[in-house]
């Protein structure tokens, strides 16, 4: 349950109101410290290479959003502005281009 995971992280790392959302508390110091995209890719990294999985990019994270925003049948315009791209070039990473296709 995302909500449930989201409370209990704002629980457990004391989150005030104006604190980013996507922080926790330093072990040592106690104080807020906000994820950035670099130490979140790190991250995963370490436990996915620990499970013999492929290393990713942020780029990836990017290309399955907007494969799951078109599967779902969202306007690519929407998935256009929503994902920040510039021109077109998103449509070239469409995932199962069958079934997004259908869904237009």
């Amino acid at each position: 349950d995302p909500s449930h995971a989201l409370k209990e992280h704002i629980a457990v790392n004391r989150l005030a109101p104006d604190d980013p959302l996507f922080a926790y508390r330093h072990d040592e110091t106690d104080n807020i410290v906000p994820l950035t995209k670099n130490a979140f890719l790190s991250r995963l990294n370490e436990i996915w290479e620990a499970a013999g999985m492929q290393r990713i990019t942020a780029h990836c994270f990017r290309i399955g959003g907007t494969t799951a925003l078109l599967r779902a049948g969202v306007d690519p315009d929407v998935v256009k502005i929503a994902g920040r791209w510039r021109s077109d070039s998103f449509l070239r990473y469409w995932r199962a281009v069958d079934d997004i296709i259908s869904s237009h």
